[in-house]
């Protein structure tokens, strides 16, 4: 009983973030667009992503797949650190 009460929220939630991505043309352009350049990747994964994440992620595989040199430009967003670490915990 249990089982199936889960797995009937699990498929509703699934529905409802299709539709949601259904009805967003823009995402669903951006995704394309990704998927054109990286087409390994989920269309299902990236529908978990607002637009504006989705074309930022584009720009950088944008800018990853122009050959390296002085044209090879890509500015990192504001807001977003070069290096992250962390401590470790004793």
């Amino acid at each position: 009983m249990l089982l199936g009460l889960l797995s009937a929220k699990v498929v509703d939630e699934a529905r409802d973030s299709i539709l949601a991505f259904e009805s967003d043309p823009v995402r669903m352009s951006l995704i394309d667009q990704i998927r054109e350049l990286s087409p390994t990747v989920d269309s299902r994964f990236l529908s978990r992503f607002t637009a504006q994440e989705l074309s930022g992620y584009l720009s950088h595989l944008r800018a990853a797949s122009v050959p390296r040199g002085r044209l090879a430009v890509w500015v990192r967003p504001g807001g977003v650190p070069a290096l992250c670490g962390r401590d470790r915990v004793a």
